[in-house]
């Protein structure tokens, strides 16, 4: 991945990490996430991925489209 790349997937990350902490709670569903950050579906998944591999935001055990924000 070059570094553009990456900082891209961060500033798409920091979106959606942004987006789900202004929600009260700590679970959104993904659909509903992806929506309301208004990125194309690559970027939210290029996002998501930075996200989770940062451990901002996981996946719940009971459901794989649920998201859960740290």
């Amino acid at each position: 991945m070059s570094a553009q790349s990456t900082t891209f997937a961060e500033f798409y990350g920091m979106m959606i990490v942004a987006i789900a902490s202004s929600k009260p709670g700590r679970h959104w569903e993904e659909v509903e996430l992806a929506e309301a950050v208004g990125l194309t579906p690559e970027q939210f998944v290029e996002g998501l991925h930075w996200a989770q591999k940062h451990q901002m935001l996981s996946r719940t055990d009971e459901d794989e489209r649920e998201l859960f924000l740290h």
